[in-house]
């Protein structure tokens, strides 16, 4: 429960922001989190599902946050797909990319890692040129979406004002 006044208080927070420079998009239904939800084979993180609900991704600065859309630059399923069928080093089935680095590589959600009350997973960044093995995964971002949500917002933050001018 904290954690979703935390993510709600995030969100408020990202709302501040000047539409200059901050693309946000609308929150979405349930239905399409579940519709995802049984695409994917697995059940998405409840503070995930609760940003979706509430601002369904975001571009700020050059910050991105998928959400469940058809465009191919910011829908999750999209990236989701290609990182894992089209890319040169596909990515493990249970990461779920939630943000690109702009470099090839992408802060995901490791499924895997879901809590046993389906309130949070960890957040992973996977190395899109890096071969991983058995013993060898992701390095560990963030212990929740709402910490990594968290982190990216202060950094931006901490640089930038409201109207994108520098501090």
């Amino acid at each position: 429960m904290h954690n979703l006044k935390k993510l709600e208080s995030l969100c408020k927070e990202i709302q501040k922001y000047n539409s200059e420079v901050i693309t946000t998009y609308p929150g979405i239904a349930n239905q399409s989190i579940l519709d995802l939800e049984v695409k994917l084979k697995s059940r998405l993180p409840g503070d995930f599902k609760r940003f979706l609900t509430i601002i369904n991704g975001f571009e700020l600065m050059s910050d991105i946050i998928y959400g469940i859309h058809n465009d191919p630059k910011m829908g999750l399923y999209n990236n989701y797909v290609w990182e894992l069928k089209e890319s040169n080093n596909p990515i493990y089935h249970y990461l779920l990319p939630i943000s690109p680095n702009g470099f090839g590589d992408h802060y995901c959600l490791d499924l895997r890692s879901l809590t046993e009350d389906g309130s949070s997973c960890e957040v992973v960044f996977w190395l899109h040129d890096y071969e991983y093995s058995d013993g060898d995964t992701p390095d560990k971002e963030s212990s929740s979406f709402t910490d990594y949500l968290e982190e990216l917002i202060m950094d931006v933050g901490e640089n930038y004002n409201y109207d994108g001018s520098d501090k």
